[in-house]
């Protein structure tokens, strides 16, 4: 059976299993996300260099809603649903800008590939040292809404005003529902009883692999690569920062 299986299997028993004894909380995340690639098998090694040397961290904004469900005095098990939207890109300048009408004006083109999710975490979160500490493991099931591949155009590198995006391709790869390992340590504080405030340092990792093959036929299809063989394994492994408030549900 497939880890995402199994982890929704997981929160189903969790929200079914529950006694309004409990002592319940509702937490509303928000952070920031910065994520890239990492290249694990790759048959030219000099490929796998030079992409590791061109491509960048994306940072994007997360959204979460986490309920928790108090299990002793410093240790919860908690499911959620947020908003994932990971991924790397490419920027380089433009050498012929006038080769196609629609680059005609730009200096920088930006090749930036997505994967938007929806995710479902189960995790425990355990505090230490007076409750002010926090250490969170779980593991994520990873529903993709969205896959794609954009070209952007600049007419300076940092300039968001004076880009547009010339084309956006939908993307085949990276699988269906995924699955990541989620590690996270935070500081706590309660401003009275029934609110907590968390602020959180977060990672996780994809646990399935993929191929692509889009960056490899398109990206990298002319120059020092043509012919070569551009096959490679990657994973996506995410770090963020976000801040929770918990308020108390009973």
């Amino acid at each position: 059976m497939k880890p995402e299986f199994i982890i929704l299997c997981c929160a189903l028993s969790f929200l079914l299993h529950g006694t309004v004894t409990c002592q319940n909380k509702i937490g509303m995340r928000m952070g920031i996300t910065k994520s890239w690639r990492i290249i694990t098998e790759a048959e030219s090694d000099i490929y796998r260099s030079y992409r590791n040397e061109k491509e960048t961290i994306l940072t994007k904004p997360d959204f979460q809603i986490n309920y928790y469900r108090k299990l002793n005095k410093n240790v919860s098990a908690a499911i959620g649903i947020g908003y994932s939207d990971i991924g790397y890109q490419i920027k380089r300048p433009l050498i012929d800008p006038c080769f196609s009408g629609v680059s005609c004006g730009y200096k920088i083109e930006i090749d930036r590939y997505r994967f938007i999710y929806l995710r479902v975490p189960v995790k425990l979160s355990a505090s230490f040292f007076k409750r002010r500490i926090l250490f969170e493991a779980g593991v994520s099931a990873l529903f993709p809404t969205a896959k794609r591949h954009s070209w952007i155009l600049r007419k300076k590198e940092n300039k968001f005003i004076d880009q547009k995006i010339a084309k956006v391709t939908p993307l085949d790869i990276n699988g269906g529902i995924q699955s990541s390992i989620d590690i996270n340590i935070g500081y706590r504080f309660s401003p009275n009883k029934d609110i907590d405030i968390r602020l959180v340092v977060e990672t996780s990792m994809l646990t399935d692999r993929y191929e692509n093959r889009h960056i490899a036929d398109n990206i990298y299809s002319i120059g020092m690569f043509a012919g070569q063989d551009k096959s490679t394994k990657e994973r996506l492994v995410n770090m963020g920062l976000a801040l929770e408030v918990l308020f108390d549900m009973n």
